[in-house]
């Protein structure tokens, strides 16, 4: 009867334990893995040094959306740290920010367009670097107003992530803007040959004057009596010189756009190879389209190998 009366307690004892614990555990409300995201990396510069650093950020947010959200706002309040400074001006605000798998996508104002050549660099790493911080977000994708953003060939950016965005690399000084006249080659009236046509330009220290050249012959000639050879919607995709050829990357638009002929495209081609070898150290012109060599150009020319420039009666 005793051991009877003692089992009959433990049972009990353990009912209500169990009872207790269940109604515990029911008071407690679970944490989302999102919640739970902790200490991520914002980035500042260091007004000295002029190198990115990092501050520790305790993320908060209800969606990966909103903690996205709260650390770039993060970006733009004032560091902690003296001698840091925000990379993000007061003219220029996130206009929105989203999340597609692994790739944030960041949208500016359109102040950025603004900023001085280095600050668009410190923005861009910052951004990155602050972002990719974030457990759940590997590469980020900028644009401003809608628009993506694009390197000086005018190729998209595309997306940026920790191994093709290195901070804290030597930058350029602020580049300078000069004067500089150029040498162009247009069709005469009759579109039999070329002429020249001096033109002054405002040009940056950073930029390649052979990308100048090459806008300028497709804006067209300004002097009475000489005709455009270069078709309008042509594009530079990419231009560089190296050991004496210039290697000119054009967009599809330069062999759709023209009208084709024999003497039309001898006057194409050489209004770009004449224009490009008057600046020093360019000995030849290599056409290249989207990227990939043409063997002719709309069926009258070859046009696999490198163009020397030709000579012109005076």
């Amino acid at each position: 009867m005793k051991r009877s009366w003692i089992y009959r307690v433990v049972v009990l004892v353990v009912l209500l334990v169990v009872v207790i614990f269940a109604a515990k555990k029911q008071t407690i409300a679970p944490i989302s893995p999102v919640e739970q995201t902790g200490a991520a990396e914002v980035y500042y510069l260091d007004a000295q040094s002029q190198q990115l650093v990092f501050e520790s950020y305790e993320v908060v947010g209800n969606s990966k959306e909103e903690q996205m959200e709260n650390i770039l706002l993060q970006m733009a309040k004032k560091p902690q740290t003296e001698g840091l400074v925000s990379t993000m001006p007061e003219t220029v605000t996130v206009l929105g920010v989203s999340l597609e798998e692994t790739l944030a996508r960041v949208d500016l104002s359109a102040g950025y367009e603004e900023l001085t050549p280095g600050q668009k660099m410190y923005l861009r790493g910052a951004l990155v670097w602050t972002l990719t911080s974030l457990p759940f977000v590997e590469q980020v994708e900028l644009s401003v107003e809608g628009v993506p953003l694009v390197h000086s060939n005018q190729k998209p950016l595309g997306p940026m992530d920790r191994y093709n965005l290195v901070i804290n690399q030597p930058i350029d000084p602020e580049p300078t803007n000069a004067l500089r006249i150029l040498t162009l080659y247009f069709a005469d009236a009759e579109g039999k040959t070329l002429v020249k046509e001096e033109r002054t330009v405002e040009v940056n220290a950073n930029q390649a004057l052979e990308r100048y050249v090459l806008e300028e012959l497709i804006v067209g000639p300004e002097e009475e009596g000489h005709t455009q050879t270069v078709p309008k919607g042509t594009t530079v995709r990419d231009i560089k010189t190296a050991d004496g050829i210039c290697y000119v990357d054009l967009s599809q638009d330069f062999v759709t756009g023209h009208t084709g002929g024999t003497v039309e495209e001898y006057l194409t081609i050489y209004s770009i190879v004449n224009s490009l070898c008057e600046l020093d150290g360019i000995k030849k012109v290599q056409f290249l389209i989207e990227g990939e060599k043409q063997e002719n150009f709309k069926g009258n020319s070859e046009f696999g190998q490198p163009f020397s420039p030709i000579l012109l009666e005076e």
